[in-house]
């Protein structure tokens, strides 16, 4: 699940994780708006620590999980607002699924998702 302020950024993350065959044929997803506690608490990337991940491309998958692992081991932030490296100006919002108010956070809409079809692969 993608999460973001936007859900153009969500439909390019998962654009980019899709493999090649799923490009040829993308599947239907769905878009889900959601309301999130207003006392939930926020940890977001400060610009050091995300040059430091975004500079070294090799280590960067890596330095990613570290990141996250140690944010949900804490459970301190229900939320996690990171740039995004497919967009870096914008930025990807995780959800802790351990965090105490996970229980409150409520979808508000969900519709069907296609696609455009000029994304896709052609044969």
């Amino acid at each position: 699940m993608y999460a973001s302020f936007n859900l153009s950024l969500c439909v390019l993350e998962s654009l980019v994780q899709l493999s090649p065959p799923q490009r040829f044929n993308l599947p239907e997803m769905a878009a889900v708006e959601i309301e999130l506690p207003a006392e939930a608490s926020v940890r977001e990337l400060t610009p050091g620590e995300w040059q430091n991940v975004a500079e070294d491309k090799a280590d960067a998958a890596r330095r990613c999980r570290e990141i996250g692992d140690a944010w949900l081991a804490t459970k301190e932030h229900l939320i996690l607002i990171a740039p995004s490296f497919v967009v870096p100006q914008e930025c990807n919002v995780m959800l802790n699924p351990a965090h105490p108010l996970m229980r409150r956070v409520k979808i508000i809409s969900t519709e069907l998702f296609k696609f455009d079809s000029r994304l896709a692969l052609s044969r």
